[in-house]
């Protein structure tokens, strides 16, 4: 089916693609789609914090810098090998711009909706 599928579409565009593709594990072909495998990276807090960094367009120094911290002590947190402490993930958080909660992997149920939002009711009459 992965060959007839290649020789149907623009060699020089989607046939490498497609040639990889069908030779990845958790990816199958349909028709013409393709399909990831349903698998969610999870993300380690080095990975927020890394990511919060990058998201802010800030370089490491930038971000010592801001927090008045050392480039080293902000490279440690990345790589995970050191844990921040509170008073300097929530200088993370303010510097980079994201969510503390977020940023420490903490699971926030969404807020339900005020059930009278909208309503524009008034006192009674």
């Amino acid at each position: 089916m992965v060959n007839q599928l290649i020789a149907t579409v623009n060699k020089k565009t989607y046939a490498p693609l497609l040639h990889q593709l069908a030779h990845r594990p958790n990816i199958s072909l349909m028709t013409s789609a393709v399909r990831v495998g349903t698998t969610i990276p999870e993300w380690t807090l080095a990975d927020r914090f890394r990511k919060a960094r990058e998201h802010a367009g800030l370089s490491q120094i930038e971000l010592a810098q801001a927090m008045e911290v050392g480039r080293s002590a902000v490279a440690r947190i990345e790589q995970g090998t050191a844990t921040p402490k509170r008073p300097v993930a929530l200088a993370w958080a303010f510097a980079t711009g994201v969510d503390w909660d977020w940023l420490m992997g903490v699971e926030v149920p969404p807020t339900p909706a005020c059930p009278h939002q909208g309503s524009n009711l008034g006192p009674a009459d």
